[in-house]
């Protein structure tokens, strides 16, 4: 990453059922979209990394605490961590679940991203952002550990 470069990452359990993964997805798009002519007059670029999330290490390793989770510039766009049950991710696993909330949103809004996304571009970064713990979260582990098996996403996971 340069000072030229925002750096734009979502991590992810189940792109292929979770329709909170699947909707955050597609608001990291639109968000992406929307703040586009503005990142090419500021001069700016954006790198996007999609990261499907599959073993207990990996989680650990990228300090991923609950799913969807989008960074921006490696800060963690919601102000906090809180989560529900997640039918989908439940049902893949075999056991409740809880995957990340916003609020009242089950998928990160459009303008939370956009949001996050300028205040990399024009300062303030780090104002409402949350700091994502040094380990994987709970919910995130107790998902991979019920999953640690080839055929968990019966060939649907992105």
């Amino acid at each position: 990453m340069t000072a030229a470069t925002v750096d734009v990452e979502l991590l992810y359990l189940d792109l292929g059922t979770c329709d909170r993964c699947q909707a955050t997805d597609r608001n990291l798009d639109t968000a992406l979209e929307a703040v586009s002519g503005v990142l090419r007059a500021a001069g700016r670029e954006v790198t996007v990394r999609k990261t499907h999330v599959t073993t207990e290490e990996q989680a650990a390793q990228l300090g991923f605490v609950s799913s969807p989770t989008i960074r921006v510039n490696g800060r963690d766009i919601a102000a906090k961590l809180e989560e529900s049950t997640c039918g989908a991710c439940s049902s893949i696993a075999g056991t409740e679940v809880g995957c990340r909330t916003w609020g009242e949103e089950t998928s990160a809004p459009v303008a939370t991203i956009v949001d996050a996304i300028l205040r990399a571009v024009y300062g303030n970064a780090g104002a409402d952002a949350g700091e994502p713990p040094p380990v994987a979260g709970s919910s995130v582990m107790q998902f991979l550990a019920a999953t640690d098996k080839p055929q968990a996403c019966a060939g649907t996971c992105a």
